[in-house]
């Protein structure tokens, strides 16, 4: 589900793809309650799903992620949900540097705890990826300075775990 020009765009870049799976896109606004519950209508025939949203938490607040969460949960087949998340210190990053650059991008979510916010409304995080973690495994990080290393090998495990949680993908699953 996306806007119509977005969908044609990702259209265009996967028309030589094959999929495994049925895959199909639907046009519609998932911040707007009407468009997503025709949408979910829609999709209410299926068996098993894993939502997929990228990019796209950020840009809302917590009530609008919270309907949708609340939406997607309402659909028993809804089995799974990826998603990136982004932690409260980098949602003030991204305000800062990328706000005044991305004219009318406003970045809004960020929770404290992604894990408590998500069970609340029936998912369980079965696992999280740190984008900074992925990025050595892959050896694609910038290099961090000595100093930062040794502060942060000092730091309480809590600064620890909010730090690794910056931003990354979790996987969620229907409780």
């Amino acid at each position: 589900m996306d806007l119509p020009d977005i969908l044609e765009y990702k259209a265009g870049v996967l028309a030589s793809e094959h999929t495994a799976c049925k895959y199909e896109s639907l046009h519609g606004d998932i911040v707007d309650s009407t468009s997503r519950a025709r949408v979910l209508a829609h999709c209410a025939g299926a068996r098993r799903v894993l939502v997929i949203t990228e990019g796209l938490l950020v840009y809302l607040t917590s009530a609008q992620v919270s309907a949708l969460a609340r939406d997607l949960h309402g659909q028993p087949s809804f089995m799974w949900w990826l998603t990136d998340l982004t932690g409260p210190r980098a949602l003030q990053m991204l305000q800062r540097v990328w706000g005044p650059r991305l004219r009318g991008a406003e970045f809004r979510f960020g929770p404290a705890d992604s894990v408590d916010f998500f069970e609340r409304l029936g998912w369980r995080e079965v696992s999280f990826r740190s984008s900074q973690e992925e990025a050595k495994r892959l050896r694609r990080s910038t290099p961090t300075p000595l100093l930062s290393r040794i502060m942060l090998m000092l730091s309480a495990p809590s600064v620890r775990e909010e730090l690794r949680r910056l931003a990354g993908v979790a996987l969620l699953a229907r409780d």
